[in-house]
């Protein structure tokens, strides 16, 4: 069964938002991306937490998952089909109960990089290069690696050419 399917058929009040309006603001939520019938994200939490689903090169959440999405969407496949949803909750408990049984059936928790994305990001760097440094530590973020290059950057670590290649390479 496609994972979307799954997931509306096993919860009945789950919504397929089409823009950051159609998400709840003022509930628990359970929030998921799907890619190419892969659950990229799968988390809970609030509307600040579940608009990561909708990250864009205009809009970057700050979001342990914010790397993973951006790098789907920019190196997976050019005609990927995208499905995200999210399910409202009144508790935080009925949440997370929820989550845990999606992280089960669907996937979605963890980093999620494949190799295939990560060699497309590196594509043309030497291995020991400030770009190539930055962007694997990035990757290997205990928390969102997009917020620590963006507090890298602003600390002065690298030169303007380096920053340079670092937001063509993420679109930031």
């Amino acid at each position: 069964m496609p994972t979307l399917a799954l997931v509306t058929q096993s919860y009945p009040k789950a919504i397929v938002p089409h823009s950051l309006a159609d998400i709840p603001r003022n509930s628990e939520l359970v929030y998921g991306l799907i890619l190419d019938d892969v659950a990229v994200v799968c988390g809970r939490g609030t509307f600040n937490r579940a608009k990561v689903i909708f990250d864009g090169a205009q809009q970057t959440t700050v979001h342990i998952k914010a790397m993973t999405v951006r790098l789907h969407r920019r190196y997976g496949p050019p005609q990927q089909v995208v499905e995200r949803f999210v399910i409202p909750f009144a508790s935080k408990a009925e949440a997370l109960a929820v989550e845990r049984d999606l992280h089960a059936r669907i996937g979605g928790a963890g980093a999620n990089i494949p190799p295939s994305i990560q060699t497309a990001l590196l594509a043309g760097l030497e291995l020991g290069s400030p770009v190539s440094l930055l962007l694997r530590a990035a990757l290997v973020s205990a928390y969102d690696g997009l917020s620590d290059l963006r507090r890298w950057r602003d600390a002065g670590i690298g030169d303007d050419a380096t920053w340079s290649d670092i937001r063509n390479r993420l679109s930031l």
